[in-house]
C-alpha cells in the first residue's frame, strides 16, 4: 500500500492500481483482525495464569490452615467409613460398569475373545503348576538326605525360591502385558483395578518366597538360619501376613490417588495402614524376641542349677 501511495483525486488511477490497492487493504485489515485476536487470547491467558497461581496458593494455604475433625469423631468416622464401603463396592461392580459402558461391537469382541484369554491363562497356570513341582521335586528339599552340605542347602533354597517366586511371578507378568495390550481396557477404572492388582500381587508373591527360603518352616535340617522349627513357624505367619497387609493396603492407596476419590478417603485409608502395620512390626518384634528372653531365661536356670549342683 505504502508502494501505491496516496489516491490523487486529480488524476485518474488505473484500474488495476485501484484493484490491487483494495486488495491490499482488505488483506490489512484482516492481518489487523487476527492481531487484536491475538493480543485478547494472550491477555486471557495472562488472567487464566493469574487464577490458577491464585488458586493453588488457596489450596496450599487452605490445607495447611484447615482444620479437619479427627476420626474420633463419630460422626467423621461413619462418613469415612461409608467412603470406604463406597470404595469397595465400585471395585467390585468395575466389571460390570466396564462392560455396560462398551459398544455393540465392543461388547461382541470381549463375548468372543473371553473364553479364549481364560483358556491360555489356566493353560499357562497349570504348566507353571507342574513345572513348580518338578523343580521342587529334583532341586528342592528332600526329605531322604538327613544331613545336607550347606552347599546342598543354598541350591535347595534357590530351587524353591523360583519355584514359589519366579514361576508365579512369570504368569502374573505374562497377565499384565496381555492387560497392557488391550485397548478396551486401559484408560478406565477396570484396568486401573487389574493392573493395580497384578502389580502389587506380584509384590506379595516374590516377598512370601523369600520368606519362605528364610525361614523354611516345614523343612528344619535345610534352614539356612539357626532358629527352632516353632519359632520359624510363628515368623513365617506373621511376615506372610504383613507382606499382604501391606500390598493390599498399597493397593488401596494405589487406585484412590490414581482415581477421582476425596483426599479424606486417602487420610483414612492411610490412618488404617499405619495402625496395621504398626500392628504388624509388633507382632515380628513379639514373635522374634519373645524366644529369645525365653531361651536367655533356660540359659539362667541351667546355670543357677549348675551352679548349686557345684557347690553341693
Amino acid at each position: 500500500i505504502e508502494a501505491l501511495g496516496e489516491v490523487d483525486e486529480n488524476i485518474a488511477e488505473a484500474k488495476v492500481i485501484t484493484q490491487k490497492r483494495q486488495e491490499y487493504s482488505l488483506e490489512l485489515s484482516q492481518e489487523k483482525t487476527r492481531l487484536s485476536e491475538i493480543d485478547i487470547l494472550s491477555a486471557k491467558i495472562d488472567e487464566l495464569n493469574q487464577r490458577i497461581f491464585n488458586i493453588r496458593n488457596e489450596i496450599l494455604w487452605g490445607n495447611m490452615l484447615k482444620t479437619e475433625m479427627t476420626l474420633v469423631n463419630p460422626l467423621t468416622l461413619l462418613k469415612a467409613n461409608h467412603e470406604l464401603l463406597a470404595f469397595g463396592l465400585d471395585i467390585i461392580r468395575s466389571p460390570q460398569v466396564w462392560y455396560t459402558s462398551l459398544s455393540t461391537p465392543q461388547q461382541k469382541t470381549v463375548n468372543n475373545n473371553i473364553i479364549t484369554i481364560v483358556f491360555i491363562i489356566s493353560l499357562i497356570t497349570v504348566l507353571g503348576y507342574f513345572l513348580r513341582n518338578i523343580i521342587i521335586k529334583r532341586w528342592g528339599y528332600r526329605s531322604d538326605i538327613d544331613s545336607p552340605k550347606l552347599g546342598r542347602k543354598i541350591v535347595a533354597s534357590i530351587a524353591v525360591w523360583c519355584a514359589y517366586g519366579i514361576i508365579p511371578t512369570a504368569i502374573v507378568a505374562f497377565c499384565l502385558h496381555w492387560l497392557m495390550q488391550a485397548t478396551l481396557i486401559q484408560g478406565s477404572f477396570l484396568g486401573l483395578v487389574l493392573h493395580s492388582a497384578l502389580y502389587y500381587l506380584l509384590y506379595i508373591i516374590v516377598g512370601r518366597a523369600t520368606c519362605r527360603v528364610v525361614f523354611t518352616p516345614f523343612n528344619e535340617k535345610w534352614r539356612l538360619i539357626n532358629m527352632t522349627t516353632d519359632k520359624a513357624k510363628r515368623m513365617t505367619k506373621a511376615i506372610y501376613f504383613t507382606i499382604f497387609t501391606v500390598g493390599v493396603f498399597a493397593y488401596l492407596q494405589n487406585i484412590i490417588t490414581l482415581s477421582k476419590y476425596p483426599l479424606e478417603l486417602l487420610t483414612y485409608v492411610l490412618a488404617i495402614s499405619a495402625s496395621a502395620k504398626a500392628l504388624c512390626v509388633a507382632w515380628i518384634s513379639y514373635t522374634y524376641f519373645a524366644d529369645e528372653q525365653a531361651e536367655s531365661t533356660i540359659d539362667e536356670n541351667d546355670d543357677d542349677i549348675l551352679l548349686c549342683n557345684s557347690e553341693e
